[in-house]
């Protein structure tokens, strides 16, 4: 009788575990699934960052952040000007920087 006790207890303790073990694996593979929604969307984020003209570095520091897209910079722009003397300068200027030879 004893015997037959400890086999029902040791047969409640194992369906116990695989009720439990069965838990434990729900969990975590909701875990690595949230993880994943996660990383993809931050992988996103990226991605529309570096698209709106975000220069790489700004971009990964700002993922996950909730910052605001920069705008782009503007780009550099040439122009040739040419003196009453006939000369001809050339000029670039970069965002409020011109440079002149």
């Amino acid at each position: 009788m004893q015997i037959d006790q400890a086999r029902n207890q040791a047969q409640q303790e194992q369906r116990r575990y695989d009720r439990e073990m069965a838990a434990y694996q729900e969990q975590k593979e909701a875990l690595e699934k949230a993880a994943r929604k996660e990383r993809g969307m931050k992988q996103l984020e990226m991605g529309l960052r570096m698209l709106s003209g975000q220069p790489f570095s700004r971009a990964l520091n700002d993922v996950g952040t909730g910052a605001p897209l920069t705008p782009p910079t503007p780009p550099m722009t040439n122009q040739t000007i040419r003196l009453p003397s006939g000369k001809i300068i050339n000029c670039s200027t970069s965002g409020t920087v011109t440079n002149c030879f």
